[in-house]
């Protein structure tokens, strides 16, 4: 099953805008849907971003998520 993760921006939640119903259709198509919540999404903290560049974070997700 093919999964997808569709993360919200600064001050955003899981639940807002379009996300649920981008979630219930992808679902309906068979797709693996994860909306995380992001910590202190209305305040973050430079010291907990990580930031990638280029296809590190495929690696990343290859490797982290995806077993």
């Amino acid at each position: 099953m093919k999964r997808v993760f569709i993360v919200h921006g600064w001050d955003g939640y899981p639940e807002e805008g379009w996300f649920p119903w981008l979630k219930r259709e992808l679902e309906a198509r068979g797709f693996e849907v994860h909306v995380p919540p992001l910590p202190d999404a209305g305040n973050p903290r430079i010291q907990n971003f990580l930031v990638l560049k280029s296809a590190t974070y495929v690696a990343l997700l290859r490797t982290s998520f995806l077993r």
